[in-house]
């Protein structure tokens, strides 16, 4: 978008009697589902606002971005619903709390995982500063207990990750580029890194996390006893056995034309993946080696090329 256009859709918002248009009719629709329209008296009077012809000036000024009038009254439109979730989830909050601690532990350094809401955002980390794949989330997400809240950012984390595994920012929906990092073992060994070309989010986890975003994977996790929803991503690493351990003989190769073995240790059965440095996994072979191949479902290549193994 334009930066003067999106100047002129900030200034409409920029009151103070809008915004209070817009949060009551959210809170209406709320309550109400379907029937949350609301007419011009009733809206005028739940905003709070005698002069009518004041706050016809500012519901105006909402008018078909924001807002749009129906045969049974106001209602919000998309945008305007986005621009509510804004307001009631405070994203934008500068208020800071104390550490709350939660019943999980750092995968890197064992120390408990502890969650604490800063200007803006919620943060979970260890003592020693080692956090999640940066996970914004906003203050509100505490209004539950640091668990649950721990629970909702790694729910947001693997719905990113798998919106990204498809070559799409989960933010703007734009093109990633993709590249690779060596970290150290204990935090993963390999990280694929999904930087946004437009809005510039970066998704960059270790190549375990963007293993088990695969349905596939997170199916076998599954059905040995372990939900991962359940499960944060500070104790996911311990579910590896081994790897990555690289398995392409080309170096100087793109991303997704270098391949990495995985081998998981869930309580039931072991099984061992190989992905690639965008995430995306092709084959997953049991204990007992046999193989199932993955579909293609997050990319189409133009020119399939055979996997190449490291040779004796």
């Amino acid at each position: 978008m334009d930066v003067a256009e999106f100047a002129s859709i900030v200034d409409q918002l920029a009151n103070e009697t809008r915004l209070r248009i817009i949060a009551t009719l959210a809170r209406e629709q709320a309550a109400n589902g379907d029937a949350a329209a609301m007419g011009f008296a009733d809206l005028r009077r739940a905003v709070g606002v005698e002069d009518s012809g004041n706050f016809s000036y500012h519901l105006n000024r909402l008018s078909d971005r924001f807002v749009v009038r129906t045969n049974e009254g106001y209602v919000l439109t998309s945008a305007g619903t986005h621009v509510a979730s804004i307001l009631i989830s405070e994203v934008c909050s500068d208020t800071a709390g104390d550490p709350q601690a939660t019943s999980f532990d750092c995968a890197v350094y064992g120390d408990p995982v502890r969650v604490q809401t800063g200007p803006r955002r919620v943060a979970f980390e260890c003592k020693n500063g080692h956090g999640l794949r940066e996970v914004w989330m906003p203050a509100a997400v505490l209004l539950r207990a640091s668990d649950d809240a721990l629970q909702q950012v790694t729910n947001q984390m693997y719905n990113d990750l798998e919106v990204a595994a498809t070559g799409t920012c989960a933010r703007c929906h734009r093109a990633v580029s993709w590249s690779t990092d060596s970290v150290p073992a204990a935090q993963g060994g390999v990280l694929a890194v999904a930087d946004c070309t437009a809005c510039g989010m970066v998704y960059s986890s270790p190549l375990s996390v963007w293993a088990v975003v695969d349905w596939d994977v997170r199916a076998r996790i599954q059905l040995a006893g372990i939900d991962l929803r359940e499960l944060p991503p500070c104790e996911l690493l311990n579910l590896v056995a081994t790897g990555p351990e690289r398995v392409s003989v080309a170096t100087n190769r793109s991303p997704d034309e270098v391949f990495y073995e995985i081998s998981f240790e869930p309580d039931a059965g072991g099984f061992t993946v190989r992905i690639d440095g965008q995430g995306t996994v092709h084959e997953i072979r049991d204990g007992e080696g046999t193989l199932q191949t993955t579909v293609e479902k997050s990319r189409e290549r133009a020119d399939e090329r055979p996997l190449e193994t490291e040779s004796s």
